[in-house]
């Protein structure tokens, strides 16, 4: 769900267009494809980690993401960031999801880090175009569900 958050930030005008009901009369413009929207998250991140909430939000000192994998930038495993939770303005009737303890998953960011998940398919999409290396965990996941090996 986070990572649908990161596509409609990325590719929505403003947070109200991502909550409007089409235009009737407009023709509708296709939406990217998978390998536009893969490269955009790799491009638009100068770091790009997978980790784990280890402080989740609301606790004396706010919310903490240990990295355990470095997939693009310049941090190395093992580094406690200081993380807030961004998201578009919620539609009405839509609540905010909250930073828990135990939530993991790869986060893309330039800047002060934003616990914006990517999306598992986007980050296998950047493995098969080879814009990231996947690590152990990832090729052996490939390996699994049958599609194909990731590159070394």
């Amino acid at each position: 769900m986070a990572a649908i958050l990161i596509a409609s930030a990325t590719f929505a005008a403003t947070p109200a267009d991502a909550c409007s009901p089409p235009v009737t009369g407009v023709p509708r413009i296709a939406p990217p494809g998978d390998a536009v929207i893969a490269e955009s998250l790799f491009r638009q991140s100068s770091e790009i980690v997978y980790g784990r909430v280890i402080r989740g939000a609301g606790t004396r000192g706010g919310a903490r993401f240990k990295v355990l994998h470095v997939y693009k930038g310049k941090l190395k495993p093992g580094a406690i960031l200081a993380i807030a939770w961004t998201a578009p303005m919620p539609c009405a009737g839509v609540t905010v999801p909250q930073i828990n303890k135990g939530m993991s998953g790869v986060i893309g960011f330039s800047g002060a880090p934003k616990l914006d998940f990517i999306e598992r398919k986007w980050v296998d999409r950047m493995i098969a175009d080879k814009w990231i290396v996947a690590s152990p965990g990832d090729r052996a996941r490939l390996q699994r569900v049958g599609t194909g090996s990731a590159p070394e």
